[in-house]
């Protein structure tokens, strides 16, 4: 009987440390995406960064397949807050992504933030003028 007492007493600690460890990177409640109409705006506030190497910002479209790498952001310090620019979210015709960031720690160690959803609409328009803006840049 003391055993067990003593083992989910060690495990409750363990869940606990852990949860805190992760939400530590990023404060929780800041991490928001939203479509300003041409471009996808991923904004978080971090934390605690010691130990930290990177933010990998990973997107997949319409909520199918696996989330693929759009871009690395260094760590900039506790309590800073970030701000990452989709600007090759015009180019699709897709109307939802959605993003998550990988946690690199420097030893290694990755976690990730929960994901969210932004809904994007790109008028055919803007999509077109986009793309020919780009042939001539």
């Amino acid at each position: 009987m003391k055993t067990n007492i003593k083992f989910f007493a060690i495990l409750i600690f363990v869940l606990i440390t852990t949860a805190n460890l992760f939400a530590s990177f990023i404060k929780d409640g800041t991490l928001q995406g939203r479509s300003d109409g041409n471009n996808v705006i991923i904004s978080w506030q971090s934390d605690n960064e010691a130990n930290l190497k990177n933010y990998i910002i990973e997107r997949r479209a319409n909520g199918n397949g696996d989330f693929i790498s759009i871009a690395i952001i260094n760590t900039k310090g506790n309590n800073y807050f970030y701000q990452f620019i989709d600007e090759s979210a015009f180019k699709t015709t897709v109307t939802m992504y959605q993003y998550r960031i990988k946690i690199v720690e420097t030893n290694g160690n990755i976690n990730y933030s929960a994901i969210i959803t932004v809904a994007h609409n790109v008028s055919s328009v803007k999509r077109t003028w986009g793309s020919l803006k780009a042939m001539f840049r």
